[in-house]
C-alpha cells in the first residue's frame, strides 16, 4: 500500500497544496516504552452509528454455541474488512456488550498491529487478564513457557473472550498453537475474536468463520456524516424550526444547501466511518457554502477512482485543509511505529525542540503545541485510547509516510531497505544491534543531517551498545530529539557533548548510575527525563543549563541540583525538597512554574528562613502539594516551638488564586493559616486533601469555597467538632455548593459534623466515604447522595446519623406506616457499604421508616448487633450480608407489582437481586422467612452464596428449584442445610461442609443439574456414612453430563467412583482426600480428560497404571504425595506437555533423573519442574 501512497504524494505534489518547506523542519518522535502500543476496548466517545446486524449475528453465534470447537473449547471468529471500515470499533461493541459482560466473567484486549510474537503477546494478556485495561508492573518472563504457566492459572476453568485487535502478519500453525495452549484448560464456549484488514492472514484459524464488513448503509452513514460535519448543530432541526421564521429562513436555506452538498459528498466515501470523521471535521470548521463546494468539486476525488479506494481522496483531502504549522506537525509524526501511543505532552516537547512551535513571546510554545494537538485530535488524525493517551489510524500514519519518505526511516528486523540520503529523523525498531553497526559502517545515512535518533530496543549488551552510541555521537551535531528509553543502559557515553542542538533527551527506565558532566555543556537543551533510573547523582553544574525547560526525575534526584533557582525558565519541577542544598525562597523566582508542584521536607526549614509570600505569584501552578515529615513525626509529643515553626512556614506558603488543587501533608501545627480563614486565596479550589494533620484543631470553613469538588480529610486526630456556623452569616445558606465527593478517614475524636438549621448543605454531594471514625455519631442530611460508605463509624442507625438538619419528608403510605421518629428518605442513593460498625442495630429506627427506592447494591460487614433490616427496594441487583446479627432475611418491598413484576404506571420489570451473598450470620436458621418465601421474585438470582451459617436449615419444600436463572451457587459449613432440588440452569456449584441428598443432583422425571459445567466439593465431613451409601454412582450422576472441571477438596464421604459417568471432564483436582486409595484412581472414564492435579493425598502410595491412557491429558501436578516413590510401570500418556511434582518421595526425583529408571518415560515431555527445578523448558 505505502507504493500507491508514494505514487499519489507525487500527484499531490504536482498540486501544489503541501509545504514544499517540509523537509528543512520535519521532526522526532516521542516514545516509552515499546510495548505499550495497543488499541483499548474503550467504546468511542461518539457512539455506534449502524452495525445492529452485525452485532446480532455475533452474540447469536456466541449464545447458540453451535460450532463443536466452540461447544467443546474455544472457537475462532473474525472480523475482516478494509482499513477505516470499522472492525476494531465492531469488536469494541462486542466486548462491551452486557450479554458478554456476563457470560464471558475473563474478558481481555490485546492490540497486535504487524508482528505476531507469541511470548510478547501472551505476556499482554497476562497483564490484561490481572486488572482488565491497567497496566500491571511488568514481570520478566525468560520463556514462553513461564509466560504459559501463569496464563494457565489464570484461564483455568474460566470461560473467556479474547480479542485480538488488528492482526496483519500471517499467523504460521505452530505460532497459532503456541499461542492457544492455555487455552485449552479454560471453560468451555471460550471465543477468540481477531480483526484484520486482510482475509487470508485469518482464514486458516477462524472455526466459526468470518463478519466480512462492508461500508454503513445509507442511513446509518448520513446520520453519523452529519454528526461529525454539523457536530451538535442538527441541520434537519434548524430546517423545522425556521419554516415560518423571516430573518431565520435565510439561515434554513443555507443549511439546506449545506446538506445537499455534504449528501452528495457523502455519497462518494462508499460508507467509509474514517473517511466520514476525516472530512466531517473539516467541514464542520467552516460552514461557509463555497468552501463546501470547493471540497465536492476537488480534483482530489478523481484518486479514488484510480487507485481504487475511495478513502484515499478524503485523506489528502483532511490533509490539504491544515495549516502550514499543522502539516509539519503532523508528518512528523511518520516517526512513530504503528499503532504506537501517543502522550501529548512529549509529542508537544519534541514539536517545540524541532523548531516546529518557535517562541512569540506572547504564549508559551507548549500552549500552542497543545492546540495543535488538540486540534489534530479534533480533525480525526489522532483518536483516544484510554487515560489521555491517543493513537494513529494506519491509514492516517501511511499519509504522513508518504508525505515524509524521504525524511523518515526505521530499521526493522531483517530484511530493512536503504534510507534516503537525505533522511534526517531515525527511527530503530530492532533488537539487533549487528544491523545497527552493519548501518553505521557502511554510512547508510548521513549523519550530518540527523536531527532525530528513536531507539525502540533492549540492548542488553550494554557496553557495546554504548560503543555505538559513541560512534553516533562523534559524527553527528545536528541532533535535536534523542530518545534512549528502555534500552537497557548503563552508561551514557561522554561524547554526549557534541550533540550541541540536542533539545530532547530520554534516558527514561534504563540503568544508568550518573551521567557524565560533559552533559552540562548541551545549553540548548530543553527537556531531560530520567525518571526511573537508579541515579545516585547527577553532574554538579546542572544548574548551567539554563534553557532547561522540563526536568523529569524523582525527588531524590531533584535535591541533588545545586541553585536550582537559577534554572528560571522551568516549567514543570514536580518535586521541590526543601532544605539541605535547596533554598525554599528560589521558588519566588521560579514564576513559570505550572502543573504540580510538590513541596517536600518542610520539616527541615529553619526559623527565618523562609520569607512570606513566595508562590503568590506563582500564577500558572494548578496543583500544590505541601508535606512535612511524613515518617510520623506527628505522633510524637512536640514542643511549642516546632508546632509554630510549622504555623510560621505554612502562612508563608500562600498560593496564587488559580490554584485549583491543594494538599497538606503531615502538618503538625494547630491552627490554620490566616490564608486559608477566607476563600478569596482558594476561590478556584476543586480539589483539597488534608493528611496526616494530628495536632489541628480546627478545619478553616471550607464550606465557604465555592468550586470545591473534592474534599478528603484523614489523620486529624485532634479534631472534634465540625460546625458551619460561618453559614450563618451568609445570605446564601449553601455549605459545600459544589462538592461531589467527600471521604473522611482516621478521625476518632471526631463526635459529630453539623449544619445549620435552615441552611442548605452539602446540594450536589453523591458520594459519601466515612472510614475510622467510632465516635461520629451525626452527619448532616445529604439529599442527592448516590454511593455511601460507612466503616468503623459509630452509628447506631442510618435515621439518627443523617437526620442532623434533615427536611421533613412524606414517605409512600406503605412505607411510613407504623414508623417511630423521623423518616429518613434517600430518593437518589444507589449503592450502600456499612462496615466494622459494633453499635448498628438498625438500618431504620423501626421497620418501614427507611425510605431507598433506587438502591441497586447494598453491603453490610462485620456488624454483629444489626439484628433488623427493613423492606429492601425491588431495585436491588446485589446483596451482601457478613457478619451480621440477623435472625432472618429480609423481604423485597413488592407493593404495586404485578404477576409479571411490572411496577404499575412505570412500565419497567422488576425485581432485579441478581446477586445474593450471605456470610457468618450464626443466628440466621431458616430460609423460610424473607427473601426465599419470595423465590417469584427472585427469578433473576443468578449467583447465590451462603457461608458460615451453622445453624441455617432448608425449610424450603421445593428447595431452590424456583430460581429459575440461578447459575452460580455456593454452600460453604452449613451443616445442617440440606441440599437438593436445584434448577437446571445451574452451571457451577461450589458445596462445603454440608448434607448432600441424591435429590440434590437427579429427578429420575424431571433430570437437573444437566447444564452444570464446575463442580467443587470440599469436606461435607458431616454426612455420614449412611449418606454416602444413598449415592449410588449410575443414578445420583447420570445427568451431570455437561461437567467440565470436578473439584474435591477434603472429603471423606465422596470417592472418584461416584463420578465415572462424567464422560465431558476435562479438569480434575484432588487435594486433601485421605481415603482416596489407589484402585479408586480409575481413570479410564475420563477419556477427554486434559489436566490432572493430586495434592496432599498422603495415604497414595502410587500413581495410577492407567494414567498412560488418558490420550489428551495435557498437564499433570503432583504434590505433597509424600508414598509416591516412582511413576508408573506403563508411563505417562504421550500428549503431555507439562509435568510438575513437588513435595514427594525424594527418591521420585532420583528416579527421574536416572536413565535406568524414570527418565525414558519423561523425556519427551515440553516442560519438567521437580521440588523446584526446571528440568526442561522450552
Amino acid at each position: 500500500m505505502l507504493f500507491t501512497w508514494r505514487t499519489t504524494s507525487s500527484t499531490i505534489s504536482s498540486a501544489s497544496f503541501w509545504s514544499a518547506n517540509l523537509a528543512r523542519s520535519s521532526s522526532e518522535p516521542e516514545h516509552g516504552d515499546q510495548d505499550t502500543r495497543e488499541t483499548s476496548s474503550l467504546l468511542p466517545l461518539a457512539g455506534m452509528f449502524g452495525r445492529e446486524g452485525e452485532v446480532r449475528q455475533i452474540l447469536e453465534m456466541l449464545e447458540r454455541g453451535e460450532n463443536f470447537q466452540y461447544r467443546s473449547g474455544f472457537g475462532v471468529l473474525s472480523i475482516v474488512g478494509t482499513a477505516g471500515i470499522g472492525k476494531t470499533a465492531l469488536a469494541q461493541l462486542i466486548y462491551n456488550h452486557e450479554f458478554v459482560k456476563r457470560e464471558f466473567p475473563m474478558r481481555i484486549w490485546v492490540y497486535v498491529s504487524e508482528k505476531f510474537n507469541v511470548r510478547k503477546l501472551t505476556v499482554k494478556m497476562i497483564q490484561r487478564a490481572l486488572d482488565g485495561e491497567q497496566l500491571l508492573p511488568r514481570k520478566d518472563y525468560d520463556t514462553l513457557e513461564d509466560a504459559h504457566a501463569d496464563l494457565v492459572r489464570l484461564l483455568t476453568g474460566k470461560r473467556f473472550m479474547l480479542v485480538l485487535d488488528d492482526v496483519w502478519e500471517e499467523i504460521y500453525s505452530e505460532n497459532w498453537d503456541d499461542l492457544c495452549k492455555p487455552f485449552k484448560l479454560a471453560a468451555k464456549r471460550s471465543v477468540v475474536l481477531l480483526t484484520s484488514q486482510i482475509r487470508s492472514v485469518v482464514k486458516q484459524i477462524e472455526t466459526m468463520g468470518q463478519v466480512t464488513l462492508s461500508g454503513l448503509d445509507t442511513d446509518d452513514y448520513w446520520r453519523l456524516f452529519k454528526h461529525c460535519a454539523f457536530g451538535g448543530d442538527d441541520p434537519e432541526e434548524h430546517s423545522n424550526l425556521g419554516k415560518n421564521v423571516g430573518r431565520t429562513s435565510d439561515k434554513v436555506k443555507e443549511k439546506s444547501r449545506l446538506e445537499e452538498i455534504g449528501w452528495e459528498i457523502a455519497s462518494r466515501l462508499d460508507g467509509s466511518p474514517l473517511a466520514a470523521k476525516l472530512l466531517g471535521s473539516v467541514l464542520r470548521r467552516n460552514k461557509d457554502e463555497g468552501y463546501w463546494n470547493q471540497i465536492r468539486q476537488s480534483d482530489l476525488w478523481s484518486l479514488g477512482k484510480r487507485d481504487e479506494n475511495i478513502i484515499f481522496p478524503s485523506l489528502w483531502l483532511s490533509y490539504k485543509y491544515l495549516n502550514g504549522q499543522l502539516k509539519h506537525c503532523f508528518v512528523y509524526c511518520a516517526v512513530f511505529p504503528q499503532g504506537y501511543i501517543l502522550e501529548k505532552d512529549k509529542v508537544v516537547q519534541m514539536w517545540v525542540a524541532q523548531g516546529f512551535i518557535p517562541p512569540s513571546g506572547v504564549e508559551r510554545p507548549e500552549d500552542v503545541g497543545n492546540r495543535c494537538f488538540e486540534e489534530l485530535i479534533d480533525r480525526s488524525f489522532f483518536r483516544p485510547v484510554w487515560n489521555g493517551k491517543y493513537m494513529m489510524h494506519s491509514l492516517i500514519r501511511e499519509l504522513a509516510q508518504s508525505i515524509g519518505s524521504n525524511e523518515f526511516f526505521t530499521f526493522t528486523d531483517w530484511p530493512w531497505g536503504i534510507p534516503s540520503r537525505t533522511a534526517c529523523h531515525i527511527t530503530a525498531r530492532t533488537d539487533d544491534l549487528l544491523q545497527l553497526e552493519h548501518a553505521l559502517a557502511n554510512n547508510y545515512f548521513n549523519l550530518k543531517h540527523l536531527r532525530t535518533v528513536l531507539f525502540f530496543g533492549g540492548y542488553k549488551d550494554s557496553v557495546r551498545f554504548c560503543g555505538l552510541l559513541d560512534s553516533i555521537f562523534q559524527q553527528v551535531k545536528s541532533i535535536r530529539v534523542l530518545d534512549l528509553s528502555h534500552t537497557c543502559m548503563t552508561e551514557l557515553p561522554s561524547s554526549i557533548d557534541n550533540l550541541k542542538h540536542l533539545r530532547y533527551l530520554d534516558l527514561c527506565g534504563n540503568r544508568v548510575r550518573s551521567l557524565p558532566q560533559d552533559l552540562c555543556s548541551l545549553y540548548h537543551l530543553q527537556v531531560l527525563n530520567v525518571k526511573w533510573c537508579p541515579l545516585q547523582q547527577l553532574p554538579e553544574k546542572m544548574n548551567r543549563l539554563i534553557n532547561l525547560r522540563h526536568i523529569c526525575a524523582d525527588i531524590v534526584t531533584i535535591s541533588g541540583i545545586s541553585q536550582i533557582l537559577k534554572l528560571t525558565n522551568l516549567q514543570e519541577l514536580e518535586n521541590f525538597p526543601a532544605g539541605k542544598s535547596n533554598d525554599l525562597n528560589a521558588l519566588a523566582c521560579m514564576t513559570e512554574l505550572r502543573g504540580v508542584l510538590h513541596i517536600a521536607d518542610l520539616h527541615l526549614v529553619k526559623v527565618g528562613e523562609v520569607k512570606e509570600g513566595i508562590l503568590k505569584k506563582s500564577k500558572h501552578l494548578t496543583s500544590l502539594w505541601l508535606s512535612w515529615d511524613s515518617e510520623g513525626r506527628g505522633i510524637r509529643q512536640l514542643d511549642d516551638a516546632q508546632t509554630t515553626l510549622d504555623e510560621k512556614v505554612l502562612q508563608c506558603l500562600q498560593p496564587h488564586d488559580n490554584l485549583k488543587e491543594l494538599r497538606i501533608d503531615s502538618y503538625v501545627g494547630l491552627r490554620s493559616p490566616t490564608w486559608m480563614l477566607t476563600n478569596n486565596c482558594l476561590s478556584n479550589v476543586r480539589s483539597m486533601y488534608v493528611i496526616g494533620c494530628v495536632n489541628w484543631q480546627n478545619l478553616p470553613p471550607l464550606e465557604l469555597l465555592p468550586e470545591l469538588e473534592i474534599l478528603e480529610i484523614k489523620g486529624m486526630h485532634a479534631l472534634e467538632k465540625v460546625s458551619s456556623q460561618s453559614l450563618s452569616h451568609d445570605s446564601v445558606k449553601k455549605g459545600f455548593p459544589r462538592l461531589k465527593k467527600l471521604s473522611i478517614d482516621d478521625l476518632p475524636n471526631l463526635k459529630e459534623w453539623t449544619g445549620v438549621e435552615d441552611g442548605q448543605f452539602f446540594p450536589c454531594l453523591c458520594e459519601l466515604v466515612v472510614r475510622n471514625c467510632p465516635t461520629l455519631e451525626r452527619f448532616p442530611y445529604i439529599p442527592q447522595l448516590e454511593n455511601v460508605i460507612l466503616e468503623n463509624v459509630g452509628l447506631v442507625s442510618l435515621t439518627a446519623f443523617f437526620n442532623a438538619c434533615c427536611p421533613e419528608v412524606s414517605l409512600p403510605e406503605s412505607s411510613s406506616s407504623n414508623s417511630k421518629g423521623n423518616p429518613l428518605a434517600l430518593p437518589t442513593i444507589s449503592s450502600m457499604y456499612i462496615s466494622k460498625c459494633p453499635n448498628l442495630r438498625f438500618l431504620g429506627e423501626s421497620l418501614n421508616q427507611l425510605f431507598l427506592p433506587r438502591l441497586f447494591e447494598l453491603e453490610i460487614r462485620n456488624c454483629p448487633q444489626l439484628c433488623l433490616l427493613p423492606d429492601l427496594p425491588p431495585t436491588l441487583t446485589k446483596l451482601i450480608i457478613e457478619d451480621a446479627g440477623l435472625e432472618e432475611l429480609p423481604t423485597i418491598w413488592n407493593e404495586g407489582l404485578t404477576d409479571d413484576f411490572e411496577v404499575v404506571g412505570t412500565g419497567s420489570f422488576l425485581p432485579t437481586l441478581s446477586t445474593l451473598y450471605i456470610s457468618s450470620c450464626s443466628k440466621l436458621s431458616t430460609l423460610s422467612i424473607g427473601l426465599f418465601r419470595q423465590q417469584r421474585l427472585l427469578r433473576r438470582l443468578g449467583k447465590l452464596s451462603l457461608r458460615n451459617c451453622e445453624n441455617l436449615k432448608s425449610d424450603l419444600a421445593k428447595g431452590f428449584r424456583a430460581l429459575t436463572a440461578l447459575k452460580e451457587l455456593t454452600i460453604f459449613d452449613c451443616p445442617k442445610l440440606l441440599i437438593s432440588h436445584f434448577y437446571v440452569s445451574l452451571k457451577t456449584i461450589e458445596i462445603s461442609e454440608c448434607f448432600i441428598t441424591q435429590g440434590a443432583w437427579s429427578d429420575d422425571q424431571n433430570p437437573i443439574l444437566q447444564a452444570i459445567e464446575t463442580v467443587k466439593i470440599i469436606g461435607c465431613s458431616h454426612a455420614n456414612f449412611d449418606e454416602d451409601r444413598k449415592l449410588n454412582p449410575v443414578d445420583s450422576f447420570k445427568h451431570l453430563t455437561s461437567v467440565d472441571h470436578l473439584y474435591l477438596v477434603n472429603t471423606s464421604v465422596l470417592t472418584l467412583d461416584l463420578f465415572t459417568k462424567l464422560h465431558s471432564l476435562r479438569i480434575l483436582d484432588i487435594d486433601g482426600c485421605q481415603r482416596f486409595l489407589t484402585k479408586q484412581l480409575q481413570l479410564l472414564h475420563f477419556s477427554k480428560l486434559q489436566h490432572l492435579s493430586i495434592r496432599n493425598c498422603k495415604e497414595l502410595p502410587y500413581l495410577p497404571e492407567d494414567l498412560n491412557t488418558l490420550n489428551f491429558l495435557m498437564e499433570l501436578c503432583i504434590e505433597n504425595c509424600p508414598l509416591i516413590t516412582s511413576l508408573p510401570q506403563n508411563g505417562l500418556p504421550p500428549s503431555l506437555e507439562r509435568l510438575s511434582i513437588r513435595g514427594c518421595n525424594p527418591l521420585l526425583k532420583q528416579r527421574c533423573l536416572d536413565d535406568n529408571h524414570d527418565f525414558p518415560k519423561i523425556s519427551y515431555i515440553a516442560a519438567i519442574c521437580i521440588e523446584g527445578e526446571v528440568l526442561k523448558s522450552k
